[in-house]
């Protein structure tokens, strides 16, 4: 006997409906994570980019320009798509990136100065506190990007509008706020693809470099020939 089967409404959809739910908190990792890619693969390319021209690879410089290149690119992505803060008009987009970048470096001294501490004082591996103060960094990043950060705010009207100057205000504002969103979402997919396959291409040269080719024939050694020193006779004394 054929059995009926009734779907269920809550199943129905359910993945969809998770997605639409945590959709903040998702993309808020998948940022995240593409920010961390970027962070790698610009150190790969400045690395590779100031070697030549003195700098070690542990240089100042090099760590400076990967960490302003990771959090301009972590600021566009978290504003438009994460917290959905589309406006660009200047006061806004200067508190929002003023007090990002805030945020950003006490993170990262906080980071600085902890881990240390934890490895100090636990006697662990320093893997295992570094893996619970990003974890803290994470959440307090999180509700301070939606609480303090990106949070919804209206542009300063300099004068009074009559409604049909208003609208139109409006209509401009957006379609310029949507022109300049499609040019920093190229901008970041970009640096993004750039950090991606230097990621990948640095990735693959170090796993190379753990299996050295064993069959690629040793370089031929020159071998130089000491001609041998002609004896010279002895002279003999006649008596």
């Amino acid at each position: 006997m054929a059995k009926n089967k009734k779907e269920n409404p809550e199943s129905k959809g359910g993945f969809k409906e998770f997605i639409k739910k945590h959709r903040e908190i998702i993309t808020y990792i998948i940022v995240g994570g593409l920010t961390t890619l970027v962070r790698w693969g610009t150190t790969f390319l400045f690395v590779s980019a100031l070697t030549p021209i003195g700098f070690t690879s542990d240089s100042f410089f090099t760590t400076l320009f990967s960490l302003i290149v990771t959090i301009l690119f972590a600021f566009v992505p978290n504003k438009l798509y994460v917290f959905e803060s589309k406006s660009f008009d200047k006061s806004i987009v200067a508190k929002e990136f003023v007090s990002f970048i805030i945020a950003r470096a006490a993170a990262s001294l906080f980071e600085l100065f902890v881990i240390p501490l934890l490895t100090w004082l636990t006697g662990w591996h320093v893997i295992i506190p570094t893996i619970l103060v990003s974890i803290v960094v994470l959440i307090v990043n999180y509700l301070l990007s939606k609480l303090v950060i990106f949070k919804k705010r209206v542009p300063v009207q300099e004068e009074a509008l009559t409604e049909k100057q208003a609208k139109k205000e409006e209509k401009s504002r957006n379609r310029k706020d949507k022109l300049l969103g499609g040019v920093c979402t190229v901008v970041c997919a970009v640096i993004a693809i750039v950090a991606i396959v230097s990621c990948a291409i640095n990735g693959w040269n170090m796993f190379m470099g753990l299996f050295p080719n064993e069959s690629a024939e040793p370089d031929a050694q020159v071998v130089t020939t000491v001609p041998e020193a002609e004896s010279t006779p002895v002279p003999t004394t006649i008596s």
